[in-house]
């Protein structure tokens, strides 16, 4: 078993362990000499000496700086592997082919918000089991809303807690994200929410008319905004809800909203 230094809870981490699964992460990458790789939460550096032969760049982002000694002598063997101190949440994401990441779980949304904003191909990912259900069952709350309405999620295999070091306390999953193009939407609903997690800081009401504009002109449709105005008028949701700012809707609000909208598709 491997030997760790520093106490990991001080970060919230979880070290994967088990070789079976690394292997079974790596393997699904399908990483190639031409990949720019860019893996979150590098730790001691067990995954990214597996990781940097096999690809052109490798961005190693990691919050505790007490690892460096070990990175560096990773970065030395490897002069691909670019460090990058920091939270994931706040430090620039390169523009990259795969991300390689196993986040704490409690810091997913905020990171699948980031993670909308960031260019990049797939993301290999080992999350939560309540998030990666939620995301493939569509169920209504605000983190699998967000995932479902700016990627395709694929479950590739659950991971039991003695996976890792420490233990945590819930199952993991292993999930491949990749982007959903706006272009390529089906589902009326999630691009107009999808248009509004755009909108955080305005309240419902402004955040649900521009969306519902935009939504109806990337279907090749002309909907000006006293015509939105009209068709939201004959919606029920309270004025509690329409006057929050977007960013501070709870679940239940939101399957409200999601309903509201299922309604105002069929205006129209």
């Amino acid at each position: 078993m491997m030997e760790f230094l520093y106490n990991t809870k001080d970060f919230n981490q979880h070290i994967l362990i088990d070789q079976n699964i690394i292997n079974l992460w790596l393997d699904n990458a399908h990483l190639t000499k031409d990949d720019i790789v860019v893996e979150i939460g590098p730790g001691k550096g067990n995954i990214t000496s597996l990781i940097a032969p096999k690809v052109a760049k490798l961005y190693c982002i990691e919050l505790d700086e007490r690892l460096k000694p070990d990175l560096l002598k990773i970065k030395e063997n490897n002069p691909n592997v670019e460090l990058i101190f920091g939270s994931a949440l706040d430090v620039f994401i390169p523009k990259c082919d795969k991300i390689i990441t196993s986040l704490p779980f409690s810091i997913t949304e905020p990171f699948m918000s980031k993670l909308a904003k960031c260019e990049f191909n797939e993301a290999i990912m080992i999350v939560g089991n309540n998030f990666a259900s939620g995301v493939i069952n569509n169920e209504l709350n605000s983190l699998s809303l967000l995932t479902n309405s700016f990627f395709k999620t694929e479950k590739i295999v659950e991971i039991i807690p003695d996976a890792f070091l420490p233990k945590p306390r819930a199952m993991s999953t292993m999930v491949r994200i990749t982007p959903l193009p706006i272009t390529e939407m089906t589902d009326l609903r999630l691009l107009i929410l999808r248009l509004m997690f755009k909108y955080p800081a305005q309240k419902v009401k402004n955040a649900l008319m521009e969306a519902f504009i935009r939504a109806k002109t990337y279907r090749g449709e002309v909907l000006t905004k006293n015509m939105s105005r009209e068709k939201l008028k004959h919606l029920t949701i309270a004025n509690e809800i329409l006057e929050k700012k977007f960013m501070t809707l709870t679940n239940a609000d939101f399957k409200i909203l999601i309903k509201e909208i299922s309604k105002l598709i069929l205006m129209t």
